[in-house]
């Protein structure tokens, strides 16, 4: 995969952070890697080496699943 590599059905950036197995909210800087710099934009390509793909499934489903049920608590 090339850093500029996007996915074919939505056109999001695959390497990034949120992609990535080291991807992490709550620890440190967001990231489970300790010899990280900052990256203000989780969700966007980054120059970050220690990127490994992540296997499994994408976080934003769960999320889309969360904000639907929040936005149906308050209509």
């Amino acid at each position: 995969m090339q850093r500029t590599d996007a996915c074919p059905h939505c056109g999001q950036d695959m390497h990034c952070c949120r992609n990535c197995e080291y991807w992490d909210p709550g620890a440190h800087n967001q990231c489970r890697e300790h010899v990280t710099e900052y990256i203000t934009d989780r969700e966007r390509a980054n120059y970050c080496t220690h990127f490994t793909f992540k296997n499994g499934p994408h976080e934003a489903q769960e999320t889309d699943s969360a904000k639907a049920k929040l936005d149906a608590l308050f209509k």
